[in-house]
């Protein structure tokens, strides 16, 4: 037993200021390549997560591959999906342990993509909206489920200014697209960015390459937008979070600094307040912890810069806490305080790859169970005055 408090130990030593509640473990994604990323994790419960891929050694190869799970991730089950070598993940969305929906864009043309769907928990996949939705023309950025019929998918502008919006009622058979009049005319040179989205309840928010974002109250059928403040640079993009139908964030990170110009707002995102975030506020991904008022996570995988981690605040992004420092965390899923997985990068097939929110259990010195004698090392840091 003495082993396990000093293997404890080192655990909580390692991981910094939050460390007194709970660490990352790791868990094996199944991913075939070495260095497969995780591109984004979408959570349906405490039990089931489904994850696409990304190439993560740096040679740009295309990825059409997922992974999924649903006994918390004690087991990763991992598959493709028929999208076209060409394609690369824009994103994937679980519904439940059996449906979900992969988002794919034409990595080699540059545009065009479409939406598939599973209902055998990844085994098999049909194409959605074949010769009605997205086109040759079309970037798709976005697709998310209410339930099992209704749903929307986003891409960017197509034709001219009109971003390329869709909504359905029976599960993705047939799309009815946004009419233009319903969805203010995007800038020159304005686009979506991949899986950028937050939705609670009926509102839905996208942002975008010119630091807009744009907000739907009735599942994607109307429309508004507004002007963070924030200054994007060219093939920059900003990030967003809300953390409740008003409050929320957004920020550009920039990567030499590691610095995020940060800005709120309290009404929905009409208007944008900038503050300076106090601690490290990693810049690879962020998301809300539902149920607890503004608290949200960020990760952090830019090992070129240093700026790699995790962190997570309480009071809606003006102070961040280190859970961790030092190591490469890429995408986020949350399904609440307790239960959230952060990607990272594969060693081997049954090793690595996606990480676990995991709590340390506090240790009584009174238990009996620890018993004195098995170690010759003094441990007062677990059990003060306990050797």
């Amino acid at each position: 037993m003495k082993k396990q408090l000093l293997f404890i130990a080192m655990i909580l030593a390692s991981v910094g200021t939050y460390a007194q509640t709970g660490v990352w473990l790791s868990q094996a994604t199944g991913f075939t390549p070495v260095s497969s990323g995780v591109r984004n994790v979408s959570v349906v419960d405490a039990n089931t997560v489904w994850i696409s891929s990304y190439d993560g050694s740096g040679g740009g190869a295309n990825r059409q591959d997922f992974s999924m799970t649903i006994d918390g991730g004690a087991n990763w089950m991992a598959g493709n999906t028929p999208a076209p070598v060409s394609y690369d993940w824009s994103m994937i969305y679980g519904l439940d342990q059996n449906t979900a929906w992969a988002c794919f864009y034409n990595a080699v043309a540059g545009s065009g993509g479409g939406i598939w769907k599973t209902t055998d928990g990844g085994g098999t996949w049909t194409q959605q909206g074949l010769g009605t939705i997205f086109n040759a023309s079309s970037f798709p950025n976005v697709v998310h489920f209410w339930d099992a019929n209704v749903g929307f998918v986003m891409g960017d502008p197509n034709p001219g200014t009109q971003f390329e919006i869709w909504t359905t009622t029976d599960g993705g058979t047939s799309w009815t697209r946004t009419p233009a009049g319903n969805i203010p005319a995007a800038l020159s040179g304005e686009y979506g960015i991949v899986a950028h989205y937050t939705v609670i309840g009926d509102t839905v928010w996208f942002d975008t390459n010119k630091g807009r974002i744009f907000r739907s109250v009735d599942r994607g059928l109307n429309w508004t937008v507004a002007a963070t403040g924030i200054t994007v640079p060219a093939n920059g993009a900003i990030d967003h979070c809300f953390t409740d139908n008003m409050n929320g964030i957004a920020r550009l990170y920039t990567a030499a600094t590691g610095v995020s110009t940060t800005y709120i707002t309290a009404d929905g995102g009409d208007t944008w307040t900038s503050i300076v975030p106090n601690g490290n506020f990693f810049g690879s991904d962020m998301k809300a912890v539902p149920g607890v008022a503004g608290m949200m996570v960020s990760t952090g995988a830019d090992a070129t810069n240093g700026f790699t981690g995790s962190s997570y605040t309480l009071d809606g992004g003006l102070n961040w806490l280190d859970i961790e420092i030092g190591t490469q965390r890429t995408a986020l899923g949350i399904a609440d305080s307790l239960t959230m997985w952060t990607g990272g990068f594969t060693t081997s097939t049954t090793s690595d790859g996606i990480y676990k929110y995991t709590i340390i259990p506090a240790i009584d010195c009174t238990d009996p169970a620890i018993n004195p004698g098995t170690s010759s090392a003094n441990v007062a840091s677990v059990c003060q005055g306990d050797t």
